[in-house]
């Protein structure tokens, strides 16, 4: 057949010397080819070079198609182990065997797919404002913010977060102040990219700061106590990134406080950080 050859910008700086290759590989005479087609006039195959994924340090692609058959056959040439000054010589070869294996329609494997890079274990931090609420009787609502790091890596999530809320609460006795600290390391799994979800679980434990000021036969009385709490939790959190590094996330957590204490006042308690809690947290995060 006669073949005819197109090449790819990206293979034309090896065009001339590609072409003598072909035409010494299928036996032609330097005058018996025009209009960048070599070989016999019997039908003309049109063979594309182009590069491979990897460019043409890696290798090279040819497409053969016969005029009267509707798909074309492939034929994939890598030659990053072969020296440069031989790459020519070795299309001509594959430009041989291409176009004697499509003349009788064999299935040549088609090049393979560039291979996806895994994604590795990123870091990333969050800043985040938080509500809690107790639901014990007398349980308090505190406020704050905190500040976490993550670890991912594929599906799994690992973090901890620092976590600083307070409330003040006006009680039958007089003026009460909570402060709380508390740190969550926590594990979970995540799904998605730019919209992500995580489920995970945690263990929260925290030092409240109590300090009251009680009023009493016409004086005040200041009082202070510092106190552990903590227990077990589940989190979820679902967000949206909004730039290639940046997310916004809502996080949810529920925990069940196994170590909790109560304020009083004098008619009994008067706040107390036990029981369930819930929290809800919206967070700026970035990946590092």
């Amino acid at each position: 057949p006669r073949v005819r050859l197109e090449l790819a910008p990206c293979a034309a700086v090896l065009g001339e010397a590609i072409e003598r290759a072909v035409r010494v590989e299928l036996g032609a005479e330097d005058g018996g080819a025009s209009d960048g087609a070599v070989g016999a006039v019997v039908a003309v195959v049109t063979v594309r070079i182009d590069c491979v994924a990897g460019g043409l340090d890696a290798g090279v692609s040819l497409d053969v198609r016969w005029p009267d058959r509707p798909n074309p056959y492939r034929y994939a040439l890598d030659w990053r182990s072969q020296p440069p000054d031989a790459r020519s010589r070795l299309v001509g070869l594959a430009v041989a065997e291409a176009v004697d294996a499509s003349r009788i329609e064999l299935t040549a494997v088609p090049p393979p797919a560039p291979a996806r890079r895994p994604r590795g274990a990123t870091w990333a931090l969050g800043i985040a404002r938080t509500q809690r609420s107790f639901d014990a009787d007398r349980g308090v609502e505190v406020v704050g913010a905190g500040v976490s790091v993550a670890r991912r890596a594929r599906r799994l999530h690992l973090a901890c977060d620092l976590v600083l809320e307070n409330t003040n609460l006006f009680v039958s006795s007089g003026h009460l102040d909570i402060e709380t600290v508390s740190v969550a390391p926590r594990a979970g799994i995540g799904f998605g990219a730019r919209a992500h979800v995580e489920l995970g679980v945690a263990a929260r434990l925290g030092v409240a700061r109590m300090a009251s000021q009680v009023i009493a036969n016409g004086y005040a009385h200041g009082t202070r106590a510092t106190r552990m709490w903590g227990g077990p939790a589940a989190t979820a959190g679902i967000g949206v990134a909004i730039a290639p590094r940046f997310s916004v996330d809502l996080q949810v957590e529920a925990g069940r406080a196994v170590i909790g204490f109560a304020a009083r006042d004098f008619n009994g308690p008067a706040a107390r950080l036990d029981g369930w809690w819930t929290s809800l947290g919206l967070a700026a995060v970035v990946a590092l």
